[in-house]
């Protein structure tokens, strides 16, 4: 994006959808359940509560 311009990409009749270098402005993310879930992952991830799964798992 150069200007801070907006890209729209039409897909079809009743498809579009907005390129942005911003995601704060992006309405899943400013929703404090979605950040509260991120946050809590992230403990998660630091304090090494993952599972590793092999590619035959995925």
């Amino acid at each position: 994006m150069d200007n801070v311009e907006r890209v729209i990409i039409q897909r079809g009749k009743d498809k579009a959808y907005e390129l942005t270098i911003n995601i704060r402005n992006d309405r899943f993310f400013d929703d404090p359940a979605i950040q509260e879930r991120l946050k809590n992952s992230i403990q998660s991830y630091k304090e090494g509560k993952t599972v590793n799964l092999s590619d035959d798992q995925l």
